[in-house]
């Protein structure tokens, strides 16, 4: 147990055991503090495991050098509901090699940068770096609610020709709405 690494790092319920350098890579590997398991289905605690398997997950930089954790993946077979078990973590989604907080920088990195210059940058395939941003583009959804204020306005399409487009905006967010069905036909 590594107190500064443990601070350095900042994920629940886990410990440094080691660390090491390879391939200008930090490679830490982690245990966790807690003995028992919770079951994905039932909610039943235990901390008989019925088998680990470590899995290496993509973290932050630190000290200016790609991070993995190698973090042992508690399987349980829970007495409770009889099914086998992998424990979730909070930090990571299921079956994904990367941490939620790397998954979130390659994300804002990709809003300022080309993919191709992040995954350089990260050394990372251009493809895994699109598929990081493309899955967080489309979780955050936005929020088409009715507004409480709207304004209107119209503009010509095509000048002389009388073809006009409405907009309809939301004045308490600044932004355009969208309509549930269109407002005027050509």
């Amino acid at each position: 147990m590594n107190i500064y690494l443990d601070t350095l790092l900042n994920l629940p319920y886990v410990t440094v055991f080691t660390c090491y350098q390879k391939e200008g890579f930090n490679f830490l590997k982690l245990d966790f503090l807690n003995d028992k398991v919770k079951c994905s289905y039932c909610d039943f605690e235990t901390d008989e495991i019925h088998q680990n398997r470590p899995i290496l997950v993509r973290d932050l930089t630190i000290c200016g050098k790609g991070v993995y954790l190698q973090l042992p993946r508690r399987q349980i077979y829970c007495p409770h509901c009889q099914k086998y078990s992998t424990e979730t973590l909070d930090f990571i989604e299921k079956g994904r090699k990367y941490t939620k907080r790397y998954e979130e920088y390659i994300y804002e990195r990709v809003k300022e940068l080309t993919v191709e210059q992040v995954s350089y940058n990260e050394q990372l395939s251009a493809e895994q770096v699109q598929n990081i941003f493309s899955r967080i583009e489309g979780s955050k959804k936005k929020d088409w609610s009715m507004p409480e204020r709207i304004s209107l306005d119209e503009f010509s399409r095509q000048k002389g020709k009388r073809k006009f487009a409405t907009v309809v905006s939301d004045l308490d967010k600044s932004s355009l709405s969208r309509p549930s069905q269109p407002l005027c036909r050509d």
